[in-house]
């Protein structure tokens, strides 16, 4: 399929394959089943690191991003370690990691942060997103958590709510959100999303 091009509406994830908008390439969204540091199987191909891209098409960049680490959930474990193989390879699994490496799609400068670092981030501002805004508790070590709110998707890696075998990254219902925010998490967004 390589070879082929579409013309979509929207981007999709289904099967292992990521469709863009526009007429553009079929590509596989990821090719292996580990991505974790430790692991000996052949790296994963991550969805690429976009060039720098706000408003609706960095939200998609970004919501493409997150539904693939979602999808391969199973194979990506929550870890404070830098992944030096497979999806979120030069990106921590936990859940600034995560959030850094879905960020990374749409503003490959925003680099690998934590959760006491992202409100200080340059081009992060206070206050609710139009496409993406960032949740964060801005605390050092297990005390902070951050989700990030994609055009009315969610995701997180770990956290109280989540409930996947691996606690690595996965989508979670608004009403999951809901109360992780509750307990203590502000609004963020990035510069033209």
């Amino acid at each position: 399929m390589a070879g082929n091009a579409v013309l979509v509406v929207g981007a999709v994830i289904a099967a292992g394959i990521v469709i863009d908008y526009g007429v553009r390439a079929i590509k596989p969204a990821f090719t292996s089943t580990s991505s974790t540091s430790s692991s000996s199987t052949p790296a994963t191909a991550a969805p690429a690191i976009g060039s720098q891209s706000t408003g609706l098409a960095g939200a998609d960049a970004m919501l493409a991003a997150a539904t693939a680490a979602s999808a391969a959930n199973a194979v990506i474990p929550y870890s404070t370690s830098v992944n030096t193989t497979g999806l979120l390879a030069g990106f921590r699994s936990d859940c600034s990691g995560f959030v850094s490496w879905v960020v990374s799609h749409a503003d490959p400068s925003f680099g690998d942060q934590t959760t006491d670092t992202i409100p200080s981030t340059p081009g992060v501002s206070a206050g609710a997103g139009q496409y993406v805004t960032l949740w964060d508790r801005p605390q050092a070590g297990a005390a902070g958590h951050v989700i990030i709110e994609i055009l009315g998707q969610w995701f997180e890696s770990g956290g109280d709510t989540n409930t996947t075998s691996s606690g690595g990254p996965t989508e979670i219902s608004q009403a999951q959100a809901e109360t992780e925010i509750q307990g203590g998490m502000s609004a963020y967004h990035l510069a033209g999303m």
